[in-house]
């Protein structure tokens, strides 16, 4: 899923996962967010844990000046 932030992506990955659930399925989520700092659910997988953002924007020269 892509979109700008806040748009409500998080959202409607939680509310999906939910329904998945109440209907009976197995469900695995994946979140490659670095920017999130929480999340309404727990990811099977989060990029978080393998890479850290602030890391990243220094290694590209993004870091606030």
């Amino acid at each position: 899923m892509f979109g700008m932030d806040g748009s409500g992506k998080t959202i409607l990955t939680r509310s999906f996962m939910e329904w998945l659930i109440n209907k009976g399925e197995v469900v695995k989520t994946v979140s490659l967010d670095l920017g999130t700092i929480k999340l309404p659910y727990n990811p099977d997988f989060d990029v978080r844990d393998i890479v850290n953002l602030i890391d990243v924007m220094k290694n590209e020269g993004l870091e606030p000046k």
